[in-house]
């Protein structure tokens, strides 16, 4: 009897040191899977460090919002959600506040930390407008866009 009892415990034991691993295997990849899941996420292929604002449609009102400041050869996840519109915007800025890419919408963006509905009257509404790029997601739910020293380059995910 008490060799059975002692059987039994070390396969127990065993199937403990075996399925506990496996266990934090797979919650650390579900853990993984979520964290990942951004819907436009932005990297800076360039030479310096970029500072970035973006701007959407939403339904009927437009929206900005920035900053993210980007390192070298680093990503940053903007947008958490699916794309709210095929067209995405970005104003991209070294640490000088020195525009890197040249834009044909004009937003508006603030000086710090920002997040606003204003398109138009910006001074009056203590902001600065600038020219964003429009970035074309091709109404993919999914973006990554490159910045580089030549331009914004994209693709879906």
């Amino acid at each position: 009897m008490y060799a059975i009892q002692g059987s039994s415990r070390r396969i127990g034991i065993f199937l403990r040191w075996l399925v506990a691993p496996v266990i934090l295997a797979l919650s650390a990849m579900l853990g993984t899977s979520v964290a990942v899941h951004a819907e436009l996420s932005v990297c800076n292929q360039t030479y310096d460090v970029v500072n970035l604002a973006v701007g959407y449609q939403r339904g009927a009102d437009f929206q900005t919002s920035g900053w993210w400041t980007i390192g070298v050869n680093q990503c940053a996840n903007v947008i958490r959600e699916d794309l709210p519109s095929r067209y995405v915007f970005v104003y991209a800025e070294d640490v000088f506040g020195q525009s890197l890419f040249q834009g044909g919408r004009s937003l508006c963006i603030g000086t710090k930390r920002f997040q606003t509905s204003a398109i138009d009257q910006c001074w009056q509404r203590g902001l600065m407008g600038v020219d964003f790029t429009e970035i074309d997601t091709q109404q993919s739910p999914r973006w990554t866009l490159f910045l580089r020293q030549g331009g914004i380059e994209g693709s879906a995910d």
